[in-house]
């Protein structure tokens, strides 16, 4: 066997050997992220304004690939705007990644801002030898503190960062089809009326001197 002294490669030339290496069908492969509601797979949600939490579903499209390993991050705009929930952020589906696969430090930490960068980014490793077979659905449910969010929508956007299997283990996948963003409407609850407050306060006053004046026939 000839040892190649890789060292002596250009880089351009290192890199066409590298690409040569993997199979034509895997490097042409581009897996998708997308956020949808949990079970019902809608990508836009309204709520109400002080709804404590939402939960959304991680979907992985990961086109007919194998996955060993899967990483990627959520931003949101405005940015910086959400935070994940205080209790049970993240909770693996077990389709195929169960929480023994998450890597040590990568993912969401309770009550974090949700954001770009090694802070927000979720990481999934294999936690045994070999690969999962192709995923196509719901590989993780997210839930986001929403109870102070102010009236108006946001947008959560999952950005791959890196897909890799065995056979990919020196070339991972880093592009991935363009995402899609999930849009949560935050509808301000009216605040009642001055009307609507002396209507309730006659009532009240009305339905107490209907009883002291039944009380006095007594």
């Amino acid at each position: 066997m000839h040892i190649l002294r890789l060292n002596r490669f250009p880089s351009v030339i290192l890199s066409a050997l590298l690409a040569l290496a993997v199979p034509a069908a895997l490097r042409g492969a581009t897996p998708t992220l997308e956020l949808t509601t949990t079970g019902g797979g809608a990508t836009s949600l309204s709520i109400p304004q002080g709804t404590p939490t939402v939960t959304l579903a991680m979907r992985l499209d990961s086109d007919g690939l194998a996955v060993g390993s899967l990483l990627y991050h959520i931003v949101t705009t405005p940015a910086s705007a959400v935070t994940y929930a205080l209790t049970n952020p993240l909770v693996a589906k077990n389709a195929p990644f169960t929480i023994a696969d998450l890597s040590n430090g990568l993912a969401p930490t309770p009550g974090a801002t949700v954001q770009a960068g090694v802070a927000g980014s979720t990481q999934w490793v294999k936690s045994s030898a070999g690969d999962y077979a192709a995923i196509d659905g719901e590989i993780a449910w997210y839930t986001f503190n929403t109870q102070s969010l102010a009236a108006t929508t946001y947008s959560f956007t999952p950005v791959g960062l890196e897909l890799a299997n065995d056979a990919l283990s020196s070339n991972p996948i880093e592009v991935f089809a363009p995402a899609g963003s999930f849009v949560l409407t935050v509808v301000a609850v009216p605040e009642p009326s001055a009307m609507s407050c002396a209507l309730v306060l006659a009532i009240v006053c009305g339905a107490r001197a209907r009883r002291s004046a039944c009380e006095r026939m007594r």
